[in-house]
């Protein structure tokens, strides 16, 4: 880390925030980073195994019993997923209890503990919170979801949730929003944590660098395609 440059630099935390609130802006933007790292995996698995459902076992075929564990786990990911949005972007935070922490959380400890408020940093509240509203808006669905089939079991609102489709498509928006966001509002924590953070995160990008496991996406070869391939061995035509 450049001690000086991040003196210097008018819009990193340590020059915008009481030294008594350092630690819990760290483990805020901490807690969010892991937060979307699971998320992250949950998207890519899930998107393996849309992928090798649609596009290979609906034709070539495999024995539905050998399709319960990869079913389960979609659904066990996508739950997971839906109750990663609300709690980044609907539960109500409160920083006086320090309760709920999200995205939301972040932005509000932002607006109440920020020493001073410039063009530069008014430029970024706004630029995120922008982008929050946008996302909360594509998660609307997500809260019914969450409110009536995985927190509650809302028994006269079960058609109404039926009929909700959640795309991946969706989940994935949702997500790259998410590290755009705590890109903004980290303040240059992540930049300035260690000693070449800020030049990885130049060549790399921040969300490939912080967020995406890098030995997971389309195009690796996970535990799971090892799994796929064991099923392709499988496949009705293959057996005859």
């Amino acid at each position: 880390m450049d001690k000086e440059e991040s003196k210097k630099n008018p819009n990193y935390y340590k020059n915008l925030l009481d030294s008594n609130d350092f630690n819990e802006f760290e483990e805020i933007l901490e807690f969010l980073k892991e937060e979307l790292r699971n998320y992250y995996v949950n998207l890519e698995y899930s998107e393996k195994i849309i992928r090798f459902i649609e596009n290979e076992f609906s034709i070539d075929r495999v024995f539905p019993t050998q399709l319960i564990f990869i079913k389960q786990f979609l659904n066990n990911a996508f739950d997971s997923m839906v109750l990663s949005i609300y709690k980044l972007y609907f539960d109500r935070g409160n920083i006086v209890k320090k309760t709920n922490c999200g995205i939301k959380y972040l932005q509000t400890f932002l607006n109440k503990k920020l020493l001073q408020t410039e063009e530069s940093q008014r430029a970024i509240l706004r630029k995120a919170g922008k982008k929050i509203k946008e996302t909360q808006t594509l998660g609307d669905n997500i809260v019914k979801i969450r409110n009536s089939r995985i927190a509650h079991c809302d028994i006269g609102k079960k058609s109404e949730v039926e009929k909700i489709v959640l795309q991946i498509e969706t989940l994935k928006s949702i997500f790259e929003n998410s590290v755009e966001i705590l890109e903004l509002l980290s303040l240059k924590y992540f930049e300035y944590k260690g000693s070449d953070d800020q030049e990885m995160i130049r060549i790399h990008g921040f969300e490939k660098f912080l967020i995406k496991n890098i030995w997971i996406n389309s195009d690796s070869n996970t535990d799971l395609d090892l799994f796929f391939n064991t099923l392709r061995f499988n496949f009705m035509d293959n057996l005859t």
